[in-house]
């Protein structure tokens, strides 16, 4: 099996991906995610219900491609690094949001 190396853009350059994204499970459940290791990105509805994972600065936020920033803005500037779901190949909207 063939080994991938995750690439992520950092301050302009590209850098090895040392995050690890975190999903809830598939009843919707914020428990079910271990959030003990370092360089999580979560999902902004863990986000902003875990005020613990708000006071972490190794704690990255996992957007949808519809989410209006105006109301989650104050929140996204304090994290690391911000993900955005591309849930279609072709859904340019992730570029728009970025």
């Amino acid at each position: 099996m063939q080994k991938h190396n995750n690439r992520i853009i950092k301050d302009g350059q590209v850098v090895a991906d040392s995050w690890q994204l975190l999903r809830v499970d598939s009843d919707n459940n914020l428990d079910s995610v271990d959030t003990s290791a370092s360089n999580i990105i979560v999902s902004l509805e863990q986000l902003q219900a875990d005020e613990a994972l708000q006071q972490r600065s190794d704690v990255g936020v996992w957007i949808h491609n519809d989410t209006d920033l105006g109301s989650v803005s104050e929140l996204l500037v304090t994290r690391p690094i911000v993900a955005i779901d591309f849930p279609v190949f072709m859904d340019g909207r992730g570029f728009s949001l970025a």
